[in-house]
């Protein structure tokens, strides 16, 4: 069952916190290295792997949180995917 249409938005809440919130990443136990490993890999993958990127990656839209099934590991949650460009491979 579709539950979006021309009029009509679905969406979804996802927990997470602002990925420059470096006190709650480390209130939390998560490991700042790896933080910034897993964003800087998304991203390079969006770019020379996949080729689309996502367009709006402010605070607001990138956010982390433990990830649920690895105690103490991090977790990346991109939202607001209004805006994507696909990359020319030149």
């Amino acid at each position: 069952q579709c539950l979006t249409s021309e009029r009509v938005l679905t969406m979804e809440f996802e927990s997470g916190f602002p990925a420059t919130d470096v006190e709650r990443i480390d209130s939390i136990g998560i490991c700042r290295r790896e933080t910034a490993k897993l964003i800087s890999s998304v991203f390079n993958a969006q770019i020379f792997e996949n080729g689309l990127v996502h367009c709006d990656p402010h605070q607001s839209n990138v956010l982390l949180r433990e990830h649920p099934q690895k105690k103490g590991k991090p977790q990346i949650v991109l939202v607001d995917h209004g805006l994507y460009k696909r990359l020319d491979p030149e």
